[in-house]
């Protein structure tokens, strides 16, 4: 994985911290919303070659897989495993 080049951090209204780290495409690769070290929702991405989100996993392991057709429209998405 290459380093990002981008992480913003914000805390919201509610006291929670929002985390959102970036990619050198300027591409959302992980996304962390609640306490640190404690996240209650996180969301790490992967990407095609042409910037279509190829996979998501999500806290406690559980991810999608998606698939394109030539459009590109959404074709598949099924959970990765």
């Amino acid at each position: 994985m290459a380093w990002p080049t981008r992480c913003v951090a914000m805390l919201g209204p509610d006291g929670v911290v929002v985390f959102v780290q970036y990619d050198t495409a300027n591409r959302v690769t992980l996304f962390r919303r609640g306490p640190s070290g404690n996240p209650v929702m996180q969301a790490t991405y992967t990407y095609y070659h042409d910037n279509r989100v190829e996979s998501v996993t999500y806290l406690g392991g559980a991810s999608r897989h998606y698939t394109y057709d030539k459009r590109p429209a959404l074709d598949g998405d099924r959970p990765s495993g």
